[in-house]
């Protein structure tokens, strides 16, 4: 029977198959290394990373017993500190105890209470006293020589003069009832150490005459710090605030009473910190000061002059982590060469991961920094323009005032209206930072939205009269007084009515408002607002891009009409944050529509019948010259003319002179008598030379700041019984909660430059009326 014939390749395609399986021997050879040479590399290679391997995780449980040890002792401190508390306060109740009972006894002449003290029934009285308190070793009562009248170790007792210790010279020349805590002394019959806790005795006449003393055992201390030990590789110590030795476990006697300032003790107290765990390898005390590394904990004990430390040595830190690293390297030995490489595999994903995990934080952190670190640029560049702005704006607006030609009025009228733009890029600009960092919250309060839309056609009326634009409104179905922001509401509506005017050459700008009732159990109504215009319209591609920061609806419009791009960025982040909508229907030079739906809260009042508002149109078309633009500016000015008599004296407090000069004029124009102060402290001398009608305070001054000076103030008048002096906070600030921290520190009001004689004359008038 004959073989069944081979399949027949295909030309050419047992070449490339040979070809294929050859590639790597030609290779090989070109490199000289055999196979069996090759599969060495790799063996040594795979064990090289595993010695790497086990080497790195030895390392790394070595730093994670190190920490874990760290958390221990830090743990074990504290719970010994508080002990040591507790300890510490039941002796001085004793002592205070003590002190009680001795001025009970009656004082007769010349013996300041000797006598009675010197009684057996003081004795027992004594000994009862320090029957539930182990730690007290003696209780002592000295006369004003140092001689021991009575104490709990003998009756009656012995002649002992102690004039000499530390505790009885510092009582004798320090008066008060202040305690002292001693050094350590040695009992010279027993050889125990004690430190005593003492305190003064004065007779009826103020005078020195005598001491009480509580012995507190160091062997106490000893005995417990045996009880909560570590090990025979650990110590615990007690010293005192100088660095003395009072108490220690394992017990070593020759060591008390001397100071150690050479191990960790030292090291971390003599930094101002109340407690930390370091490892350190410099001299040690207690082994003749020769190099040992350890790991010592150290904290203070409160209310108390005294710290805690608690020491292991090397061979107990590493203890656990020897046998771990043991451990590592038998499984290590033992493992296949294909686990390890699977390991090694799995090791480095996993690495992979957390390095990646982390350098996400740090790129987190670092973004998270970066936009602080822009929300306080730009809060101190307001400031900084602010300031010089606020002198700016108030002379441009008082230079109105004056008698001027029309070319002069026309040139003064420009820099007036080009720092309120200015004024106006500067808030877009914080808001879109506040908006940005998560830093802007609503203020909700009850509020009309009838009377809000008509305070934001108060303030455009005369650029749309200047233009020749029709304003109409339309409110309807409001049902009253509604919750929300106010002043978020009228600088959305400014913001939209602003941009209806600047894109409108002529034609009509309509405002409508329509509140629609809830629908659901929430009860909340939703506010409908539409700003529509006749103006040049926005294309398809621009409402794409309308509501993004730093942008234009087209690419021209910044260069044409001016503006930052930040507006509609802003409003769109108002209105999401109102938990609203905000959208756009327009086309190119058909004008646009921008739709507002916000939901609030109506406020109900004690009468529900609220009339319904009727629709509202507003037809100005007469172009005013540029001298009659200028009149509502310099109205207010000429309505706060100086009146014929002196109102009364102000302090006007502020570092620069330009500001200084402007409220000085204003102040002089109200008819005010004004006084002024450079900074805080000149303020606080002047406020108590002679009593003012009203303080106007900057915040951020020299030498002491508006704040401080303030609370000075305030704290003055509380001491003194002096009446309260109006002060109104003055700063360029445009940080959250500035108007809070001016109220907190005394402030009874805040005005936030720059700012218009209109608004300033109303503060003054506010205070001193109530004045």
């Amino acid at each position: 029977m004959s073989k069944p014939a081979a399949p027949a390749s295909r030309p050419g395609q047992s070449d490339t198959i040979a070809d294929s399986r050859s590639r790597p021997y030609h290779l090989l050879r070109r490199a000289g290394l055999s196979a069996h040479r090759a599969m060495q590399l790799i063996c040594f290679a795979l064990l090289l990373l595993l010695t790497l391997t086990a080497a790195i995780s030895a390392w790394s449980l070595r730093q994670h017993e190190i920490d874990d040890w760290r958390d221990s002792m830090d743990n074990l401190t504290l719970v010994l500190a508080e002990n040591t508390a507790q300890t510490m306060a039941a002796s001085y109740t004793l002592l205070d105890s003590v002190v009680a009972l001795v001025l009970e006894q009656p004082e007769h002449k010349n013996d300041n209470r000797r006598n009675a003290l010197a009684s057996e029934e003081i004795y027992h009285s004594l000994r009862d006293k320090m029957a539930a308190l182990p730690q007290v070793d003696v209780v002592s009562l000295l006369d004003v020589d140092g001689n021991v009248i009575n104490f709990t170790r003998s009756y009656p007792a012995p002649p002992i003069n102690l004039s000499s210790r530390d505790y009885f010279r510092y009582h004798s020349t320090h008066r008060g009832d202040q305690p002292y805590m001693s050094e350590p002394v040695r009992n010279k019959g027993n050889g125990n150490w004690t430190f005593y806790v003492s305190r003064r005795i004065e007779n009826a006449r103020g005078e020195f005459a005598g001491a009480v003393l509580v012995g507190v055992s160091c062997q106490f201390f000893a005995d417990f710090f045996h009880r909560v030990n570590l090990g025979t590789d650990s110590t615990i110590t007690l010293y005192n605030r100088d660095y003395t030795m009072l108490a220690r476990w394992p017990y070593a006697p020759e060591m008390i009473s001397k100071q150690v300032r050479t191990g960790t003790t030292y090291q971390v107290i003599s930094q101002g910190k109340q407690h930390d765990v370091v490892l350190t390898s410099s001299p040690r005390a207690s082994h003749d000061l020769q190099p040992e590394t350890r790991m010592g904990a150290v904290r203070q004990v409160r209310d108390f002059p005294l710290i805690i430390n608690a020491t292991i040595n090397e061979d107990m830190l590493l203890h656990g982590w020897w046998r771990n690293v043991r451990l590592i390297t038998g499984i290590t030995a033992a493992s296949m060469i294909a686990v390890l490489l699977a390991f090694r595999l799995v090791e480095q994903l996993l690495k992979r991961r957390e390095q990646d995990a982390q350098q996400a934080l740090q790129l987190k952190a670092a973004a998270d920094a970066a936009s602080a670190a822009k929300s306080r640029f730009l809060a101190m560049m307001s400031h900084e323009i602010r300031t010089p702005m606020n002198g700016i704006l108030g002379m441009s607006e008082l230079m109105l005032g004056t008698k001027l030609d029309d070319t002069q009025r026309n040139y003064a009228h420009n820099v007036h209206q080009g720092t309120v733009e200015l004024l106006h890029i500067i808030n877009d600009v914080l808001d879109f930072s506040k908006v940005e960092s998560g830093h802007l919250t609503l203020d909700l309060q009850a509020y009309d939205p009838a009377q809000m839309i008509a305070q934001v056609l108060a303030l455009h009326e005369p650029v749309a009269l200047r233009k020749g634009l029709q304003i109409e409104t339309d409110i309807s179905g409001l049902p009253g007084p509604m919750e929300g922001d106010p002043l978020r509401m009228r600088q959305i509506l400014g913001n939209l009515l602003n941009n209806a005017i600047k894109f409108t050459p002529a034609g009509t700008i309509r405002i409508s408002l329509n509140a629609t009732p809830p629908g659901d159990s929430s009860g909340r109504w939703r506010l409908h607002f539409e700003v529509t215009d006749s103006g040049i319209g926005i294309s398809p591609e621009g409402q794409q891009r309308l509501f993004e920061p730093f942008s234009q609806a087209e690419h021209n419009t910044s260069s044409h009409y001016g503006g930052t791009g930040l507006g509609l960025a802003i409003c769109k982040r108002l209105v999401e944050l109102m938990g609203g909508t905000i959208s756009c229907r327009s086309s190119t030079g058909c004008g646009a529509t921008f739709i507002v739906d916000v939901p609030s809260q109506h406020l109900r009042q004690a009468s529900d019948h609220q009339p319904e508002v009727e629709s509202i149109t507003m037809k100005h078309t007469a172009v005013p010259t540029p001298a009659s633009a200028t009149t509502s500016a310099t109205a207010t000015a000429s309505n706060t003319a100086a009146p014929d008599g002196k109102q009364g004296r102000i302090l006007l407090v502020e570092d620069t002179e330009m500001n200084r000069q402007l409220a000085r004029i204003l102040l002089t124009r109200l008819g005010w008598e004004v006084d002024e102060a450079h900074d805080g402290q000149q303020a606080l001398d002047a406020l108590a030379e002679r009593q003012y009608d009203m303080v106007l305070m900057d915040c951020m001054m020299p030498v002491l700041d508006g704040y401080q000076a303030t609370e000075q103030l305030r704290a003055r008048e509380a001491a003194q019984g002096l009446p309260r002096t109006p002060v109104v906070a003055l700063t360029a600030s445009a940080i959250d909660g500035d108007r809070e921290r001016c109220i907190a520190s005394g402030a009874d009001d805040y005005l936030t430059k720059p700012f218009t004689s209109a608004a300033f004359a109303g503060v003054i008038e506010r205070w001193t009326r109530r004045a």
